[in-house]
């Protein structure tokens, strides 16, 4: 075989647009396209088919398995777009110019660490379990590595959860300015703490007792009142320093709560007594004290329930007469 040739052409070569085939190797300085017309690579469809630049520079497999993979740093791209470097960051967003960007980078343990030009701003997503992430910031003065501070996201089981942990202890949950004010919750020795109010933004009827060993519940009815109830507690409300009694003086007719204790004066017309339902109050009382006499005071209870056999009760009696109603869960008895 002949030693091959080199043949040296000046100006233009047109081969009118037809094919060159079986060329091993053309070196180049510029590809240019004619107007209107795109540049096309084929690519074989057989493993090595593939279009590389300096070796793994820029990778774009042909083979059929992996067709159209886009490979920089790596030979062997196994996802539409892998980008590989073993220390630097492999992805930078760039805005304006090269001051602002944020940068990503996958680490060994594959990890997957978000940082910005802003020196501070370095955050990490760490898998701190099979099952659980967490994500920190990571700056000269936080925590460097490890996933028992941050924010914690998981599954146990069917159970997910949400930690948000402290440098203090394994499973504190802050909420507040400097994480230190607002609510305060630390797992690891049943603390909790709130500075500040708390409010139950919904109210609602009693809820079902939960079972033995869960606790108990709060929670706020249509009257405005506190109660707790738990398995081994009936609905108990919460006024008055838990089961004490609470005072409101009246003059028209109202709808009363269990654990009240209501000053009447019917001088302006009788005053009827709304009872609540006995459902759920089953060993509360209503207390009544009829101070000024001019009408009656007139005891209505809820849709058919009854007060001493009738469904309502009138009182006219005398000045400062006491008139306690006490609940069975069936029906209300003058005690």
């Amino acid at each position: 075989m002949a030693d091959a040739q080199v043949v040296n052409i000046t100006g233009v070569t047109d081969f009118g647009d037809q094919t060159i085939k079986n060329v091993q190797e053309i070196q180049l300085k510029t590809i240019v396209s004619d107007d209107d017309t795109s540049v096309s690579l084929g690519l074989g469809t057989d493993v090595g088919d593939n279009f590389i630049v300096a070796t793994d520079s820029l990778v774009v497999l042909g083979e059929t398995a992996n067709r159209g993979n886009v490979g920089m740093g790596t030979a062997t791209p196994r996802r539409t777009l892998d980008v590989l470097d073993a220390s630097d960051p492999q992805l930078r967003l760039t805005h304006t110019d090269d001051t602002h960007y944020s940068e990503m980078q996958a680490t060994a343990t594959g990890n997957l660490l978000a940082e910005g030009s802003h020196a501070t701003n370095f955050y990490k997503i760490a898998r701190a379990s099979t099952n659980a992430y967490s994500v920190y910031q990571a700056g000269a003065s936080q925590v460097s590595d490890g996933a028992s501070k941050g924010l914690s996201v998981g599954v146990t089981g069917t159970t997910a959860y949400i930690w948000m942990r402290g440098t203090g202890s394994n499973g504190a949950l802050n909420i507040g300015a400097g994480g230190t004010g607002g609510l305060s919750i630390d797992a690891d020795n049943d603390i909790v703490a709130l500075e500040g109010t708390f409010q139950l933004k919904a109210e609602q009827d009693a809820p079902s007792a939960p079972p033995s060993g869960e606790g108990g519940i709060f929670y706020v009815k249509e009257d405005g009142i506190p109660y707790y109830i738990s398995d081994s507690t009936a609905e108990t409300s919460l006024v008055g320093g838990g089961g004490g009694l609470t005072y409101q003086a009246k003059t028209s007719t109202f709808t009363a709560a269990v654990d009240y204790f209501y000053g009447v004066d019917s001088n302006g017309g009788d005053v009827t007594v709304n009872l609540p339902a006995v459902s759920g109050n089953a060993g509360k009382t209503i207390d009544v004290c009829h101070k000024v006499i001019g009408n009656d005071i007139i005891f209505a209870g809820n849709a058919s329930e009854t007060i001493n056999g009738a469904t309502t009760l009138t009182v006219g009696g005398i000045a400062y007469q006491n008139i306690t109603l006490f609940c069975t869960g069936i029906e209300w008895l003058v005690r």
